[in-house]
């Protein structure tokens, strides 16, 4: 099982990274031979933004496919918005969340499955939201050979522990001083808050120039760079238009260059 998490600044590429990801473990592993399904991985993706952009990316619509983010399962169960012809078969809370994410709160897609945070449409912190987003991915994540996780914004989620084991760090940057200073403190925040990762490595995206890489002592000790992500039309577009980066095609710049990175980070086909 291996959990890779995206982290960085806001607007700096993090949700494009993970959708990348998926699209290259998903199709790289998936059998060439449909005589042996067993051989395929399976790969969960987890939305911990509450904006909730991650699902759009991988083409799912959570409302159409009548699939409900964590949130909005702990929203129904607070205030007894269950469905009747399930409420009786429930059992009390905190079991009643369980089983009702297991009923309707998992995404199960062509080649990947996929839960959300999601918006929290009342006052207060999300340290619930929180609690079962972390529950939750520690009971399911073992049964998938990897976990790919997007992350809010900024250093708050990782106060939070949502997961404290982690395979790989995939920091995005985008070469400003700010971008610099975020990875820094994470890197820094992650060691003292006892979140164990293997590797934390240092992904560049498109605004950073192509073909250099920042000054080793700009990077934080114990901090790998792999290259950078670069700039697609294709991309933006349909990020624009709202639409899924799973079928770009294989010589999409992006995607090539996401490959080469996940390939450095020993992520082979």
């Amino acid at each position: 099982m291996g959990i890779l998490v995206s982290t960085g600044r806001g607007g700096v590429g993090k949700t494009s990274f993970i959708a990348l990801a998926l699209k290259y473990l998903r199709d790289g592993k998936r059998p060439s031979d449909a005589e042996h399904p067993q051989d395929a991985k399976r790969i969960l993706a987890v939305d911990a933004d509450p904006d909730q952009s991650l699902a759009m990316m991988l083409g799912v619509d959570l409302e159409k496919e009548g699939v409900r983010t964590v949130s909005e399962i702990i929203f129904d169960v607070r205030d007894a918005a269950v469905d009747e012809s399930v409420g009786k078969a429930i059992p009390a809370r905190p079991d009643q969340i369980e089983f009702l994410f297991h009923q309707g709160g998992l995404y199960e897609g062509p080649g990947f499955d996929f839960f959300a945070l999601g918006a929290k449409w009342t006052a207060g912190c999300y340290c619930l939201p929180n609690h079962w987003l972390k529950a939750l991915m520690e009971k399911i994540s073992p049964h998938y050979d990897f976990t790919l996780i997007d992350s809010p914004a900024g250093l708050e989620h990782l106060n939070r522990r949502i997961t404290t084991q982690v395979e790989s760090i995939f920091a995005i940057l985008d070469g400003t001083k700010k971008s610099f200073a975020n990875i820094s403190r994470s890197k820094r925040l992650i060691g003292a808050i006892g979140i164990h990762t293997e590797n934390f490595y240092i992904v560049a995206n498109h605004i950073f120039p192509q073909g250099t890489e920042p000054a080793a002592e700009m990077l934080p000790e114990g901090t790998k760079f792999l290259g950078s992500v670069f700039r697609d039309e294709e991309v933006a577009r349909r990020t624009i238009e709202g639409e899924s980066l799973l079928d770009l095609p294989e010589d999409s710049p992006a995607y090539v260059s996401a490959t080469k990175v996940l390939k450095k980070a020993g992520y082979q086909k």
